[in-house]
């Protein structure tokens, strides 16, 4: 059996803002997740199966 590992992945992120005048913004936030062998661990033969995990979110602001 095997030991668990510390590797908690790599995380990345990107964001983008404009804003067209004082009340309008316009947001764009990306972000990317690399599991680490840390979640595949199961104290079992078999290992946990990870994926990367995708994620985004966007913004329209309006303020008065």
């Amino acid at each position: 059996m095997s030991t668990q590992s510390s590797n908690l992945g790599l995380e990345w992120d990107a964001g983008a803002g404009f804003q067209w005048d004082d009340n309008f913004l316009f947001r764009l936030d990306l972000g990317l997740f690399f599991p680490g062998d840390f979640f595949k661990f199961s104290n079992t033969a078999t290992e946990n199966a990870t994926q990367t995990v995708f994620a985004s979110v966007a913004r329209i602001g309006i303020t008065f």
